[in-house]
């Protein structure tokens, strides 16, 4: 609990001085999409179906309807 206490501490000193050195604001910058993107705002989208489903590990197979292999 101490180092937990004392590593705040360090935080917080750091912090103030941080705000007393005047940093910039209103810096932020906003980054467009890398991949080309549909005028109309649709997306095609792939009509399946999800099977092998293992919560446990976190992932799920995907059986396309159309031509394809399964998706990982």
């Amino acid at each position: 609990m101490k180092s937990v206490l004392y590593q705040l501490f360090d935080v917080l000193v750091w912090f103030k001085m941080y705000v007393d050195s005047n940093p910039k604001i209103e810096n932020w910058e906003r980054v467009d999409t890398i991949g080309e993107v549909d005028e109309t705002g649709t997306e095609e989208l792939i009509h399946g179906s999800v099977i092998n489903v293992n919560t446990q590990k976190g992932f799920a197979f995907f059986k396309p309807d159309a031509l394809g292999d399964n998706i990982f």
